[in-house]
Parts: C-alpha cells; structure tokens; sequence
C-alpha cells in the first residue's frame, strides 16, 4: 500500500467497527456495460487528486462514488436507484430539473448540488447519500423503513452533474467515508484496501480503467451534448448524406492516452485519424474521423470502423462498428 508523509494522513473516518453496513449495489446496471465507475472519492488532503488505488480518477474534493450511464437515453427509459443498505430514510429532495450544470447559470445549483436525493441513515453514525436522480422519480419519504435493494427512484442529471449518473456518498458520523477503502486514511491508497461492498459487488466494481464509453456513425461533427442525447442512434447512409464520421469518446484517460480512428468501406474506401495525446488526466475526451461524400456518391456495401485506445503505443481497447450502404 502507497502511503503519504504521516503529516497529511488525517483520517476520513473513525475505524468502521461494528455496525458498517454491508454495501449493495445501489444501481439497476451491469457494471462494466451499462453503466461505468467514473470518479471516486478524493483521497488526496490538498489540491491533488488520488483515488483509492493511487490513480486520478477523481477530482479535488470529490466525497462520493459515481455511477454512470452512456447517455441519457437511459434516463428517458429509467434506470433504478437501488437502497445500498437498510436503514431509515432521513431526507429526501424532489423537484429539481434534469438540466446539465454547465447549461445553467452556477447560482441555480448552489445549496442544491445534490439535485433530487435521498439520505438513509444506517445506524451507529452510519449514513449513506444518493445524488442527481431524476425529477419526480424520488419514491420514498422522511421516516420509511428500506432494506438493500429498496427502489429508492431513477438516475437523472439534476442538481451540479454534467452527464447522468448516480453519485453515493457514503459518511461515518458525518465524516467521509471511501466504500472501496474503508479503514485507509486520507492520503493512502493501493490495491489491498477492505473495502464495504458485498463479496457480489465488489466483484462486479472492478476498478475501471481508461474506456471507451460511446462511439458511432454521424453525417458531421458533434460534440458532448449530442452524444449524451444519443446521437449516432439509428444513423443510416444514404445518397444525400453529406459525410460519415466515426466519432468516440473515451473517460478516464490518463495522461498521454490517445485515440485511433478509421473507416474502411468498399472500392478501397478508407480514411483514419490519431487524436492528440492527453495532456493530462482528463474525465473524458473525444476523437472523429470522416469524408464528405465523393463526388460520384457513396459506393454501395459495407463500411467498417474501428476505434481503439492508445496507451504507451500498445491497444488496451478496440471496438467495431458498421453499417451498410444499399
């Protein structure tokens, strides 16, 4: 385990002892396909960023786990918000609009960062917290009794979230509380930590690395907003098609991280593309490669694309995708 100097270790919590619950998982998902571990708690006790096994997928002062879905579609057809643990529910908000906060002015938000929420209270000093669901999904109240896997709502987008997910936080008398690491303190990390979750999901919550989350076909480009609507859903190549793109974006890139784009197509169709590399860790980046349409129209057949993330020279991931030009 990777420690920092002992004068930065102060502790995001008092020793866990008898009475932490037992962590489900609180999303209606399948970890690793449906939805995806995006940030976890800040473990770092100043301006740098460090997650519970020594990477910066985080950001400064980030005091929950987030879980998160593609795009929004999934928020249009409803993904549950699960209760992680029994307990009574202390507190709940509704009301608040499913609107990305970097699409509204900052003062609307403040105060109300978590969006449309619930707080269980777990007994013992034990509390756990659930962010930015979605407007009018809250379905439980101040005082009702919930057991693991207790729907608790939907996952939205309200309150300060800039694409849909879950965000839980989990505290210890009001202190923070890493569920991957719960005994570590603040400014420690590495692979051994004694984690909250269930053997089951802690299974399923593998650490996830750089990915790519999204990728598809479009006549241009676009950009983050029209991915997290779905763009490229759909999609069909026909005679007045102005281009084809194959567009991707990836989450969690770490510094130096780069993707490779190309399209191959019938009568020796091709065109290609390396994104930059990251300059640093970065939440999440995008890259297009893409034609206008020839002058003669696009041949008839089948067009492949092929994306893949770059780490020191070396595929870590690759997906395909095609479709068929009648």
């Amino acid at each position: 385990m990777t420690t920092l100097p002992l004068s930065f270790l102060l502790a995001l919590a008092v020793p866990p002892g008898e009475g932490a619950p037992v962590l489900s998982l609180p999303i209606d998902c399948v970890p690793g396909q449906t939805c995806f571990l995006q940030q976890y708690v800040d473990r770092d006790p100043g301006t740098d960023v460090l997650d519970y096994r020594c990477g910066r997928q985080s950001y400064n002062g980030h005091k929950g786990t987030d879980f998160r879905l593609p795009d929004t579609r999934g928020v249009a057809t409803g993904v549950a918000v699960y209760a992680a643990a029994p307990g009574r529910v202390k507190g709940v908000r509704d009301g608040e609009p499913d609107i990305f906060s970097n699409e509204r002015p900052q003062t609307d938000i403040d105060g109300r960062e978590c969006g449309n929420g619930v707080v269980i209270d777990h007994g013992q000093g034990w509390e756990t917290q659930y962010c930015h669901m979605k407007e009018g999904s809250v379905r439980v109240r101040p005082g009702d009794i919930v057991t693991s896997g207790d729907t608790l709502g939907l996952v939205g987008y309200s309150g300060r979230a800039e694409f849909p997910h879950l965000h839980l936080s989990v505290r210890h008398e009001g202190q923070v509380v890493d569920p991957f690491a719960i005994e570590a303190g603040l400014g420690t990390c590495g692979k051994d930590a004694m984690s909250m979750w269930s053997d089951e999901a802690a299974t399923a919550l593998r650490y996830e690395d750089a990915l790519i989350l999204n990728l598809g076909f479009a006549s241009g480009a676009v950009d983050n907003r029209q991915i997290e609507g779905g763009v490229g859903d759909g999609f069909t190549l026909n005679d007045e098609t102005p281009a084809l793109v194959v567009f991707a974006r990836m989450i969690n890139a770490k510094e130096g991280d780069r993707l490779a784009l190309r399209i191959e197509g019938p009568q020796g169709f091709e065109v290609s593309s390396l994104a930059d590399p990251a300059p640093n860790h970065q939440a999440q980046r995008m890259g297009f490669a893409g034609r206008k349409r020839p002058a003669g129209g696009w041949p008839k057949g089948e067009y492949r694309a092929t994306v893949s993330l770059l780490r020191e020279g070396e595929v870590i991931e690759r997906r395909d995708i095609s479709l068929s030009m009648e």
